[in-house]
């Protein structure tokens, strides 16, 4: 699977193995891609730091670590944090503004 896939966990935070949901890849040949429109919010499960490290994730797994709050993806058998830039609303330059 090259697409996007979404995979249960139980009420522990344990991931399934298999995905409950799976599109498939949106790049094309002729270098045309296609979008995933989400009408609402959607939200990263929630684990703390010790729940993380005792999952056995699938490469690319990405869940919000709620002791730093911040989101980490799995890769090459490591979480790793990903960097989150300023709040809107913060700084010299404000988006919504």
């Amino acid at each position: 699977m090259h697409g996007l896939e979404f995979t249960p966990t139980n009420s522990s935070g344990d991931i399934y193995e298999h995905p409950v949901f799976e599109l498939p890849n949106l790049s094309y040949v002729d270098g045309g891609t296609d979008s995933i429109n989400v009408d609402a919010p959607f939200r990263l499960l929630q684990l703390n730091k010790q729940e993380i490290l005792t999952i056995t994730p699938a490469e690319g797994t990405i869940v919000n670590d709620g002791t730093d709050h911040v989101p980490v993806i799995y890769e090459n058998g490591k979480w790793y944090p990903l960097q989150i830039g300023s709040a809107l609303g913060s700084g010299s330059i404000n988006p919504l503004n």
